[in-house]
């Protein structure tokens, strides 16, 4: 591993993960929540995986997450 841990992974480990979702179709239509959404995705994910590569073995369980935080970040802040 490089230096990641479950609930605290690396700040490479955390750069890896923000740029992959960052490429993701449609986040960038997220406009002013695309920053909060990656974030509350980063967090789910390193409380899940012990690091990035683990991470991204599950698939299933990052969209889960990514569903989550859209219910948590844009739908809460368009009520």
């Amino acid at each position: 591993m490089n230096g990641s841990v479950k609930g605290k992974w690396s700040e490479s480990d955390n750069k890896r993960f923000r740029s992959l979702l960052g490429k993701e179709e449609g986040v960038n239509k997220l406009g002013e929540y695309q920053f909060m959404w990656i974030e509350c995705c980063l967090s789910k994910m390193e409380a899940k995986f012990p690091c990035y590569i683990e991470a991204l073995k599950d698939l299933e369980v990052g969209k889960k997450f990514a569903l989550e935080c859209n219910d948590e970040i844009i739908l809460k802040n368009n009520k």
